[in-house]
């Protein structure tokens, strides 16, 4: 018999877990897109990509500050998808590599990762995926480039998107894009009532109906003369509808309120993934949306970007930062009032312009 006594048998137990293969939740999506089922297609809505395009098109006029070999890998394409691939996934994965002497980065199409507690002891086992064939490859952490939105601190090694954290939104939101897409899907167009064809008509000669259908068919906004329904068709005026000829359209007539909550739940959505609302109003004012655009590089492009910068500065061993000065015209008035205000009240002019940040913006 073998006897164990605490704490001379402790030993560290490393759990492992790792991440849910990126393809399995492709696959899961578009499972869910052909079964009908609104939980895994939330991210199909207009509100998600509306928020993704307008990070990716930020970053994608992105001014980089790097050294010459890291700055040529950081396209205007690569930042946009890794800024697109935060928004809606949370996280984005890129290989590091050298060609001719430069920085080579290439997106991971799906990933797995095992290890420890630290992250230099993470592997990433990658996938990279062509037209017709795909590489598969095991890499160390400081191999690889690992963006994240945001992470729980129970799984440092997932990343998490604006949706992740508010899922349920998300679920709503689908469902309500599903309804009515039901809704505007379903059959369309006008019905005729007519009372009963008493001669249907033979093969030489069209029935009344036939005709009929022959006769509307080929209007083409011309006139057609038909016999009224005011005598109900020999049964009598009490037979009659109450107007001649009057269709009655069947369509989509989806209920104000379904429109109502997914006009609140785009909204909704915007706001999570940190993008003012003022930037897709068709009737808000132009001020308004230079305050939506100056809110939205601020508040939520430029912080980003720092843990962009964060990350890359990291794997790739040198400093890079990313900034938008280049977009800063929208708040250029207000930076000019308070440019003025400060040297009216005495301040030097060259350190106003550094407070109010026009010194920062180049001719």
């Amino acid at each position: 018999m073998t006897w164990s006594f605490w704490p001379f048998n402790w030993h560290e137990k490393i759990e492992t877990r790792s991440t849910q293969p990126y393809h399995d939740l492709i696959l899961n999506h578009l499972e869910a897109q052909a079964t009908g089922s609104s939980a895994g297609s939330a991210l199909t809505i207009a509100a998600v990509e509306a928020a993704a395009g307008q990070y990716a098109r930020a970053f994608a006029g992105a001014d980089v500050k790097a050294s010459e070999r890291v700055k040529a890998a950081l396209t205007p394409s690569l930042l946009a998808l890794i800024a697109r691939n935060l928004i809606r996934y949370g996280e984005d994965v890129q290989l590091i590599g050298v060609e001719k002497g430069n920085v080579v980065l290439s997106p991971c199409g799906s990933w797995d990762i095992t290890g420890g507690v630290d992250e230099s002891e993470w592997v990433y086992h990658i996938h990279i995926y062509g037209p017709s064939g795909s590489v598969s490859s095991y890499q160390p952490s400081n191999a690889v480039v690992h963006c994240r939105y945001s992470f729980e601190a129970s799984r440092p090694w997932n990343g998490i998107s604006p949706l992740g954290w508010c899922n349920t939104s998300g679920k709503l939101a689908s469902s309500l894009e599903t309804r009515l897409g039901e809704e505007a899907s379903g059959p369309v167009g006008y019905l005729l009532p007519v009372p009963h064809d008493k001669s249907p008509g033979t093969d030489d000669k069209p029935g009344m109906h036939d005709q009929l259908r022959k006769d509307i068919n080929a209007l083409r906004g011309q006139n057609a003369l038909l016999e009224t329904t005011a005598a109900g068709h020999g049964d009598g005026r009490q037979a009659a509808p109450q107007r001649d000829w009057m269709p009655s359209r069947i369509g989509a007539a989806p209920p104000e309120v379904l429109a109502v909550l997914r006009s609140d739940m785009g909204r909704a959505i915007l706001a999570a993934c940190g993008v003012p609302t003022g930037l897709f109003e068709a009737q808000g004012s132009s001020q308004g949306a230079r305050e939506a655009w100056r809110q939205f590089i601020y508040g939520s492009v430029q912080p980003l970007a720092n843990l962009m910068s964060e990350e890359l500065s990291k794997k790739l061993e040198t400093d890079i930062s990313l900034n938008f000065a280049n977009m800063f015209a929208a708040d250029i008035a207000a930076r000019s009032t308070s440019f003025k205000k400060m040297v009216e009240a005495g301040m030097d002019a060259n350190k106003a312009a550094g407070i109010s940040g026009l010194a920062a913006i180049e001719a």
